[in-house]
């Protein structure tokens, strides 16, 4: 449930039923972003309403950089985080959004 547009308290149990049951491909597409010949992180866009992905705040276009300060420059990356962050009681994921650097808060008590 966000208390702001970019904070959120969530219930751990809750999110990591979600994020075992999810179907990634159903809830949006994820795309590499690159910039420079480089791989930056990830694009997703067709973000179903009403999906885990909208509810945790993420918008089409947005670019998905680093999660808790691991870039997430690789799929390698990107479950290295995911494995990371499951042990977190608060994650912060960087995003680009519409060119502009964001910061999505979520606290798990």
């Amino acid at each position: 449930m966000p208390r702001a547009e970019t904070v959120f308290v969530v219930d751990r149990r809750c999110l990591e039923h979600a994020l075992d049951s999810i179907d990634v491909e159903r809830e949006a597409r994820v795309v590499p972003s690159r910039a420079h010949q480089r791989q930056v992180g990830f694009k997703l866009f067709a973000i179903r309403p009403g999906s885990i992905i909208a509810a945790l705040g993420f918008r089409n276009g947005d670019v998905v950089r680093a999660a808790n300060g691991l870039p997430l420059t690789s799929i390698d990356r990107a479950f290295e985080a995911h494995d990371r962050l499951r042990r977190q009681r608060v994650i912060q994921v960087d995003v680009e959004r519409r060119g502009t650097p964001v910061r999505l808060s979520y606290f798990m008590p």
